[in-house]
């Protein structure tokens, strides 16, 4: 993957290396639709620095959305893909209501689960367990949210995973 400087990701990798973050980390990766370019699934039960070459069988993700621009109890699914180009979705897949265009954080989805609905407090974490020994990986995953409305699929901004 080459980043130049001025890239969100790189920028976000950036400051989270020279702060000494967290080993396992995430990044804000530019994609998704208009009104949702500030919301993105969170990291769960993140290990600090010397704790990851151990793995964390306790890492998750949750997609939890409270935009104003999305209606209550849509259903949410998180999306998780390899990091790479942004993908451009074609509109009429898509819920103009959100914005357009939309990009997905990714070039191919690989994995996909349920993760609750939309401005709910109780989405359920969805386990990705690190195994031991991948620690100093970089990017290694990138996650997205997908609402699905009634007039068609809204996207989120993506959260980068570092190891």
């Amino acid at each position: 993957m080459r980043l130049s400087i001025g890239s969100p990701f790189a920028a976000g990798m950036a400051l989270a290396l020279a702060a000494g973050a967290a080993a396992q980390n995430c990044v804000w990766v530019a994609s998704g639709c208009g009104c949702l370019l500030a919301t993105r699934p969170a990291c769960v039960n993140a290990v600090p620095a010397g704790q990851i070459g151990a793995g964390n069988p306790a890492f998750a993700l949750r997609a939890e959305i409270f935009n104003a621009c999305v209606p209550a109890n849509l259903p949410l699914v998180l999306v998780l893909g390899s990091p790479g180009p942004v993908a451009t979705i074609p509109p009429p897949l898509l819920d103009p209501s959100y914005g357009l265009p939309c990009t997905l954080g990714m070039p191919t989805i690989a994995m996909a689960a349920y993760g609750g609905t939309t401005h709910a407090f109780d989405n359920p974490a969805i386990p990705v367990p690190v195994p031991p020994g991948l620690a100093g990986l970089g990017h290694v995953l990138t996650a997205q949210m997908v609402i699905l409305g009634p007039n068609g699929a809204g996207l989120s901004d993506s959260s980068g995973i570092l190891l």
